[in-house]
């Protein structure tokens, strides 16, 4: 059974902050090794488009990297976001008014 680091270990925000930022700074330079990391033209929904061709290996790279690396299994939210340059997906927020 796959069980995600961030759901095993909810409460260690520290570490999952630490490890999305260099998730983040690992696809970026991958992208950039791969002559991705400036969004070309075109419909980001289309199969045939650069990231959607290279995502799915650069998922499974990463993927396979962490958890060989780091002992981290990373959970799919924290791929994605990290993948497309979004904010972290499990960001601790402040509910006070």
């Amino acid at each position: 059974m796959l069980a995600y680091t961030l759901m095993t270990d909810p409460a260690n925000h520290e570490l999952h902050a630490q490890e999305f930022v260099q998730l983040t700074e690992w696809f970026a330079a991958r992208k950039r090794q791969l002559g991705m990391s400036e969004v070309p033209d075109g419909d980001l929904y289309d199969m045939h488009h650069p990231y959607n061709r290279h995502c799915e290996n650069l998922f499974k790279e990463a993927t396979q990297l962490w958890l060989a690396q780091r002992e981290y299994h990373l959970s799919p939210g924290q791929l994605m976001a990290a993948f497309f340059g979004l904010p972290n997906p499990n960001r601790r927020v402040s509910m006070d008014a």
